[in-house]
Parts: C-alpha cells; structure tokens; sequence
C-alpha cells in the first residue's frame, strides 16, 4: 500500500526591505581620459650579437673520392633515339614503374623460346634504359 505524500513545508523569510533609490538625474558625460601606458621594459637578449653568415659550402662528390657516373641526357633527342634502338633491338612493348627513389623500366624482348620480359633499375627513366640497352647489346 502506498504512503500518503505530504508537501514538504515551505521556509517562511521576512520580507526584503527596499532601499530608497536616489532619484535619476541625466549629467552630462565627461570625456574619459586615455588609459595610461607604461613604456615596454627593455629587451634583455642573453646571447652575444649577431655575425655575418656565409652560405655553407658542401664539397662535390668527386672532392670527396666518390666516383659519380656521368649523368646520362634526358632531351627528346636522346629519348628518340633510345626508343629508336629498343626498336632496332626487337622491343615490342615498354613501360617505367616508379619504386621510391629507383625508376624501373620493364620490356618484352623476343627469343627463340618466345617473348621474354626484362627489367632494369636506375635513379632516372634514362638510366634505367641505358642499363637496359647494355644488356641487350651484349647477349
């Protein structure tokens, strides 16, 4: 059976006297002066000034003893006639994949046993084929 719910009662405060308010007059606004602004403290830089730089200067690879080979041409002339002796070669199709930094040329070569495919790698299109070239010319 349930119990009867009785309304809890309600705390009785005294009234909230009122404060007589002084009666509203319209003044004129004055202007306001500007905020003043305390000058910026000076800049302490712990570090001696500032030298004049010189641009750094890396020696070449071959200053170093490191062999580098000569960069193979990449003009439209030299690619016509990488293309043009692929041909000659027997080529009949070719294709460059890109794997990070190393370009990798893919060729379909013709033999005896029938079409074979080949790949060379290298750091550019050009290099790749010129390694591709080398191995063709020498079987």
């Amino acid at each position: 059976m349930m119990q009867p719910q009785y309304a809890r009662p309600q705390p009785q405060y005294p009234p909230v006297p009122r404060l007589p308010m002084p009666p509203r007059t319209q003044q004129a606004r004055q202007p306001q002066a500007a905020p003043l602004r305390m000058p910026a403290p000076p800049l302490a830089r712990m570090q001696s000034p500032e030298e004049e730089t010189r641009p750094l200067e890396l020696p070449s690879p071959e200053a170093l003893g490191i062999r580098v080979k000569a960069k193979v041409p990449e003009s439209a002339a030299a690619w016509a006639g990488m293309v043009e002796r692929l041909e000659s070669l027997g080529v009949t199709e070719f294709r460059f994949e890109a794997d990070g930094e190393v370009m990798r040329f893919v060729c379909v070569v013709p033999t005896a046993e029938g079409p074979r495919q080949m790949e060379s790698t290298g750091r550019s299109k050009s290099e790749a084929v010129q390694q591709a070239l080398t191995w063709l010319t020498s079987r």
